[in-house]
């Protein structure tokens, strides 16, 4: 069973309830962990950070366009090992990063990878290669060395 809980953001809050109980009649349900909350502002807070050290490049690393930029992650940020590495973003345009069909880093992919690997070299596509291969688990600790790895990259 899956409860849904609205914060004062009013964003949707999923989790998995804990039954507090007396005797056979439900009292109430626990919301999730304060360290499951803590990871998730966290998170959020690494994300924001990695956004805008990848955007303060100031222009489209393909067609030097420097408005409405975006940072777009070249291993997926589902890959947490190097979610937040400086080395796998990249600054791109609104175009370049998803809408233009001739070539974009969402419509025309393989072109995208041939062109990063061209762009910044075998060396980089392989060193982020090994890192992202590499097993590592983050604990809550690692969270504030991150943001400061994030913070002082110079591009």
């Amino acid at each position: 069973m899956m409860i849904t809980m609205i914060s004062r953001r009013m964003r949707t809050c999923h989790f998995n309830p804990v039954l507090v109980t007396n005797t056979e009649t439900i009292v109430g349900v626990l919301p999730p962990p304060l360290a499951t909350i803590m990871k998730r502002i966290n998170i959020k807070k690494l994300d924001k950070a990695w956004s805008e050290s990848i955007r303060q490049h100031g222009m489209c690393e393909v067609c030097n366009r420097t408005s409405r930029l975006n940072a777009h992650h070249f291993y997926s940020r589902s890959v947490m090992r190097i979610r937040w590495d400086v080395n796998n973003g990249f600054c791109l345009c609104v175009g370049c990063h998803v809408f233009s069909s001739k070539f974009s880093a969402h419509k025309t992919p393989a072109e995208f990878v041939e062109w990063a690997i061209e762009s910044r070299g075998q060396g980089w596509y392989d060193s982020l290669k090994e890192k992202k291969n590499s097993l590592l688990k983050y604990i809550d600790d690692d969270f504030e060395d991150i943001l400061l790895d994030i913070e002082h990259y110079n591009l």
